[in-house]
Protein backbone atom coordinates (compact mmCIF):
# COMPACT_ATOMS: atom_id res chain seq x y z
CA UNK A 1 0.00 0.00 0.00
CA UNK A 2 1.05 3.13 -1.26
CA UNK A 3 1.68 5.88 1.99
CA UNK A 4 -0.88 8.10 -0.30
CA UNK A 5 -3.21 6.03 0.75
CA UNK A 6 -3.25 4.99 4.51
CA UNK A 7 -4.40 9.32 4.92
CA UNK A 8 -7.37 8.00 2.34
CA UNK A 9 -8.26 5.65 4.08
CA UNK A 10 -8.36 7.03 7.79
CA UNK A 11 -10.08 9.98 6.17
CA UNK A 12 -12.50 7.44 4.57
CA UNK A 13 -13.11 5.53 8.36
CA UNK A 14 -13.78 8.76 9.92
CA UNK A 15 -16.63 9.18 7.09
CA UNK A 16 -18.50 5.86 7.80
CA UNK A 17 -21.32 6.88 9.70
CA UNK A 18 -23.48 3.55 9.09
CA UNK A 19 -23.07 1.80 12.27
CA UNK A 20 -20.49 -0.16 11.52
CA UNK A 21 -18.43 0.90 14.40
CA UNK A 22 -21.09 0.59 17.09
CA UNK A 23 -19.61 -2.61 18.44
CA UNK A 24 -16.29 -1.34 19.42
CA UNK A 25 -17.91 1.12 21.78
CA UNK A 26 -18.16 -1.47 25.22
CA UNK A 27 -14.75 -2.32 24.06
CA UNK A 28 -13.09 1.06 24.01
CA UNK A 29 -15.07 2.33 27.17
CA UNK A 30 -13.68 -0.89 28.67
CA UNK A 31 -10.63 -0.19 27.61
CA UNK A 32 -10.06 3.26 28.82
CA UNK A 33 -11.55 2.09 32.55
CA UNK A 34 -8.36 -0.54 33.00
CA UNK A 35 -5.52 1.62 31.97
CA UNK A 36 -6.91 5.06 34.06
CA UNK A 37 -7.40 2.21 36.77
CA UNK A 38 -3.98 2.03 36.43
CA UNK A 39 -1.66 4.40 38.10
CA UNK A 40 -5.40 4.99 40.35
CA UNK A 41 -4.76 1.45 41.67
CA UNK A 42 -0.89 1.64 42.16
CA UNK A 43 -1.60 5.37 44.05
CA UNK A 44 -4.15 3.75 46.52
CA UNK A 45 -1.94 0.75 46.80
CA UNK A 46 1.12 2.51 47.75
CA UNK A 47 -0.69 4.07 50.75
CA UNK A 48 -1.88 0.95 52.39
CA UNK A 49 -0.24 -0.27 55.41
CA UNK A 50 2.03 -2.76 55.30
CA UNK A 51 1.96 -2.72 51.05
CA UNK A 52 4.75 -4.10 49.02
CA UNK A 53 4.03 -1.70 46.43
CA UNK A 54 5.00 1.01 48.64
CA UNK A 55 8.74 0.77 48.03
CA UNK A 56 8.01 0.57 44.07
CA UNK A 57 10.30 2.53 42.21
CA UNK A 58 9.73 3.56 38.58
CA UNK A 59 6.15 2.52 38.92
CA UNK A 60 4.29 5.68 39.20
CA UNK A 61 6.01 6.90 36.31
CA UNK A 62 5.02 3.89 34.18
CA UNK A 63 1.39 3.85 35.09
CA UNK A 64 0.36 7.41 34.69
CA UNK A 65 1.71 6.61 30.64
CA UNK A 66 -0.38 3.71 30.70
CA UNK A 67 -3.06 5.86 32.26
CA UNK A 68 -2.89 8.79 29.50
CA UNK A 69 -2.02 6.34 26.17
CA UNK A 70 -4.90 3.74 26.93
CA UNK A 71 -7.54 6.21 27.02
CA UNK A 72 -6.04 8.23 24.50
CA UNK A 73 -6.30 5.62 22.25
CA UNK A 74 -10.03 4.75 23.47
CA UNK A 75 -10.64 8.74 22.64
CA UNK A 76 -9.28 8.06 18.81
CA UNK A 77 -11.65 4.56 19.04
CA UNK A 78 -14.69 6.82 20.05
CA UNK A 79 -13.64 9.44 17.20
CA UNK A 80 -13.70 6.95 14.50
CA UNK A 81 -17.26 5.43 16.09
CA UNK A 82 -18.86 9.16 16.22
CA UNK A 83 -21.35 10.34 13.52
CA UNK A 84 -21.56 13.71 14.53
CA UNK A 85 -18.46 15.90 13.19
CA UNK A 86 -17.99 18.37 16.00
CA UNK A 87 -17.79 15.48 18.28
CA UNK A 88 -15.58 13.43 16.16
CA UNK A 89 -13.20 16.08 15.91
CA UNK A 90 -13.37 16.71 19.78
CA UNK A 91 -12.52 13.34 20.70
CA UNK A 92 -9.67 13.74 18.11
CA UNK A 93 -8.46 16.71 20.04
CA UNK A 94 -8.37 14.71 23.61
CA UNK A 95 -6.47 11.64 21.65
CA UNK A 96 -3.92 14.17 20.32
CA UNK A 97 -3.35 16.65 23.38
CA UNK A 98 -3.20 14.23 26.06
CA UNK A 99 -0.28 12.28 25.35
CA UNK A 100 1.72 15.99 24.63
CA UNK A 101 1.81 15.80 28.12
CA UNK A 102 4.10 12.93 28.44
CA UNK A 103 6.97 14.91 25.90
CA UNK A 104 8.65 17.87 27.43
CA UNK A 105 7.16 20.29 30.47
CA UNK A 106 6.86 22.67 27.58
CA UNK A 107 3.91 20.99 26.44
CA UNK A 108 2.01 20.01 29.62
CA UNK A 109 -0.23 23.44 29.90
CA UNK A 110 -1.19 23.66 26.04
CA UNK A 111 -1.92 19.71 26.72
CA UNK A 112 -4.27 20.69 29.60
CA UNK A 113 -5.88 23.22 27.93
CA UNK A 114 -6.73 21.53 24.98
CA UNK A 115 -8.12 18.54 27.02
CA UNK A 116 -10.17 20.55 28.93
CA UNK A 117 -11.48 22.81 25.73
CA UNK A 118 -12.00 19.00 23.78
CA UNK A 119 -14.19 17.21 27.34
CA UNK A 120 -16.25 20.50 27.16
CA UNK A 121 -17.20 20.35 23.24
CA UNK A 122 -17.93 16.33 23.75
CA UNK A 123 -20.07 17.33 26.97
CA UNK A 124 -22.02 20.21 25.20
CA UNK A 125 -23.01 17.93 21.50
CA UNK A 126 -24.03 15.02 23.87
CA UNK A 127 -26.02 17.28 25.92
CA UNK A 128 -27.36 18.47 22.78
CA UNK A 129 -28.26 15.43 20.86
CA UNK A 130 -30.00 13.45 23.86
CA UNK A 131 -32.98 14.75 26.03
CA UNK A 132 -35.00 12.46 28.68
CA UNK A 133 -37.83 12.79 28.99
CA UNK A 134 -37.74 12.81 32.79
CA UNK A 135 -36.97 15.33 34.78
CA UNK A 136 -34.23 14.31 37.13
CA UNK A 137 -32.07 13.22 34.65
CA UNK A 138 -33.18 16.32 32.45
CA UNK A 139 -31.81 18.94 35.13
CA UNK A 140 -28.97 16.13 36.21
CA UNK A 141 -27.10 15.59 32.99
CA UNK A 142 -26.13 19.61 32.24
CA UNK A 143 -25.59 20.09 35.92
CA UNK A 144 -23.16 17.27 36.08
CA UNK A 145 -21.41 18.36 32.58
CA UNK A 146 -21.13 21.98 33.84
CA UNK A 147 -19.49 20.85 37.58
CA UNK A 148 -17.31 18.26 35.58
CA UNK A 149 -16.19 20.67 33.45
CA UNK A 150 -15.81 23.51 36.19
CA UNK A 151 -13.76 21.43 38.29
CA UNK A 152 -11.46 20.55 35.14
CA UNK A 153 -10.56 24.18 34.63
CA UNK A 154 -10.20 25.15 38.19
CA UNK A 155 -8.30 22.10 39.09
CA UNK A 156 -5.50 21.44 36.21
CA UNK A 157 -5.05 25.77 36.16
CA UNK A 158 -3.82 25.00 39.71
CA UNK A 159 -1.78 22.95 38.84
CA UNK A 160 -0.25 23.66 36.48
CA UNK A 161 0.26 27.73 38.22
CA UNK A 162 -2.00 29.34 36.51
CA UNK A 163 -4.56 30.00 38.92
CA UNK A 164 -3.75 30.08 43.13
CA UNK A 165 -2.80 26.96 45.10
CA UNK A 166 -6.29 27.22 46.63
CA UNK A 167 -7.56 26.45 43.28
CA UNK A 168 -6.86 22.55 44.17
CA UNK A 169 -9.71 22.99 46.95
CA UNK A 170 -11.98 24.68 44.55
CA UNK A 171 -11.34 21.45 42.34
CA UNK A 172 -12.12 19.25 45.07
CA UNK A 173 -15.48 20.44 45.90
CA UNK A 174 -16.60 20.77 42.08
CA UNK A 175 -15.62 17.06 41.46
CA UNK A 176 -17.01 15.84 44.65
CA UNK A 177 -20.20 17.51 43.50
CA UNK A 178 -20.11 16.26 39.93
CA UNK A 179 -20.15 13.01 41.28
CA UNK A 180 -22.91 13.70 43.38
CA UNK A 181 -24.77 15.23 39.82
CA UNK A 182 -23.59 11.80 37.82
CA UNK A 183 -26.40 9.42 39.86
CA UNK A 184 -28.85 11.98 38.79
CA UNK A 185 -27.52 12.08 35.23
CA UNK A 186 -27.86 8.51 35.38
CA UNK A 187 -30.96 8.86 36.35
CA UNK A 188 -30.67 6.79 39.57
CA UNK A 189 -33.76 5.39 41.35
CA UNK A 190 -34.40 4.98 44.77
CA UNK A 191 -32.78 1.40 44.98
CA UNK A 192 -29.60 2.99 43.26
CA UNK A 193 -29.64 5.50 45.59
CA UNK A 194 -29.83 3.47 48.39
CA UNK A 195 -26.73 0.91 47.70
CA UNK A 196 -25.23 4.62 47.18
CA UNK A 197 -25.83 5.43 50.38
CA UNK A 198 -24.82 2.86 52.33
CA UNK A 199 -21.43 2.69 50.51
CA UNK A 200 -20.74 6.07 51.42
CA UNK A 201 -21.73 4.77 54.80
CA UNK A 202 -19.16 1.99 54.92
CA UNK A 203 -16.27 4.65 53.30
CA UNK A 204 -17.29 7.47 56.06
CA UNK A 205 -16.52 4.62 58.81
CA UNK A 206 -13.47 3.12 57.45
CA UNK A 207 -12.47 6.82 57.05
CA UNK A 208 -13.19 7.58 60.93
CA UNK A 209 -11.43 4.34 62.10
CA UNK A 210 -8.62 5.27 60.03
CA UNK A 211 -8.12 9.10 59.77
CA UNK A 212 -4.57 9.41 58.48
CA UNK A 213 -4.81 6.25 56.55
CA UNK A 214 -8.07 7.59 54.84
CA UNK A 215 -6.64 11.01 54.45
CA UNK A 216 -3.18 9.77 52.86
CA UNK A 217 -5.45 7.57 49.58
CA UNK A 218 -7.66 10.98 49.53
CA UNK A 219 -5.00 13.26 49.09
CA UNK A 220 -2.37 11.04 46.88
CA UNK A 221 -4.96 8.31 45.54
CA UNK A 222 -7.50 10.91 45.29
CA UNK A 223 -6.03 14.08 45.10
CA UNK A 224 -8.40 15.84 47.09
CA UNK A 225 -8.04 18.96 49.03
CA UNK A 226 -9.58 20.40 51.82
CA UNK A 227 -12.49 18.16 51.85
CA UNK A 228 -14.37 16.57 54.96
CA UNK A 229 -14.84 13.05 54.83
CA UNK A 230 -18.84 13.02 54.94
CA UNK A 231 -18.34 15.09 51.48
CA UNK A 232 -15.86 12.84 50.48
CA UNK A 233 -18.10 9.77 51.10
CA UNK A 234 -21.06 11.73 49.49
CA UNK A 235 -19.12 11.84 45.86
CA UNK A 236 -18.31 8.26 45.91
CA UNK A 237 -22.16 7.38 46.69
CA UNK A 238 -23.47 9.45 44.06
CA UNK A 239 -20.74 7.22 41.87
CA UNK A 240 -21.94 4.44 43.24
CA UNK A 241 -25.45 5.17 42.28
CA UNK A 242 -24.77 6.39 38.70
CA UNK A 243 -22.97 2.69 38.39
CA UNK A 244 -25.78 0.89 39.90
CA UNK A 245 -28.08 2.35 37.84
CA UNK A 246 -26.57 2.19 34.57
CA UNK A 247 -25.20 -1.45 35.24
CA UNK A 248 -29.06 -2.47 36.19
CA UNK A 249 -30.23 -1.15 32.57
CA UNK A 250 -26.74 -3.20 31.34
CA UNK A 251 -25.32 -0.04 29.89
CA UNK A 252 -21.93 -1.39 29.96
CA UNK A 253 -20.37 2.53 28.35
CA UNK A 254 -22.19 4.56 30.61
CA UNK A 255 -21.19 2.51 33.76
CA UNK A 256 -17.68 2.54 32.38
CA UNK A 257 -18.06 6.38 31.89
CA UNK A 258 -19.62 6.61 36.30
CA UNK A 259 -16.42 4.37 36.92
CA UNK A 260 -13.75 6.82 34.80
CA UNK A 261 -15.25 9.52 37.11
CA UNK A 262 -14.12 7.35 40.09
CA UNK A 263 -10.52 6.68 39.21
CA UNK A 264 -10.18 10.11 37.67
CA UNK A 265 -10.74 11.60 41.32
CA UNK A 266 -9.80 15.25 40.84
CA UNK A 267 -8.08 16.11 37.73
CA UNK A 268 -5.47 18.00 39.01
CA UNK A 269 -3.04 16.13 36.07
CA UNK A 270 -3.77 15.82 32.37
CA UNK A 271 -4.10 12.21 32.92
CA UNK A 272 -6.88 12.46 35.30
CA UNK A 273 -8.19 15.49 33.18
CA UNK A 274 -8.45 12.86 30.05
CA UNK A 275 -10.32 10.00 32.27
CA UNK A 276 -12.53 12.73 33.82
CA UNK A 277 -13.43 13.97 30.53
CA UNK A 278 -14.34 10.70 28.84
CA UNK A 279 -16.16 9.19 31.88
CA UNK A 280 -18.45 12.67 31.23
CA UNK A 281 -18.80 11.47 27.71
CA UNK A 282 -19.61 8.19 28.26
CA UNK A 283 -21.74 8.65 31.08
CA UNK A 284 -24.38 11.08 28.86
CA UNK A 285 -24.00 9.69 25.55
CA UNK A 286 -26.72 7.00 26.60
CA UNK A 287 -25.35 4.18 24.51
CA UNK A 288 -27.44 1.03 25.60
CA UNK A 289 -25.18 -1.69 24.86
Amino acid sequence: MSRAAVPTRFAAALERTDGTHEAWRPALAVVALLAAAVPFALRVARNIPGSPLASLAGGHEAAVVVGTLGPALAALGFALAATDRVERVAFLGLAVFAPLALVADATYAPAAAGVVLSGAIVAWRRLARARPTRVVPLLGRPLLAALAVAALIVALAASVGVASPAGRQVGTLLTLAAAVAAGLAADARALDWALGIALAGVVHAAGASMPYVAGAIALVGGGAVGASLGTLSAGLGGLAAATVATARHRALVPACGALLLCVAAVPVTVSRALAAALGVALLLGGEAT
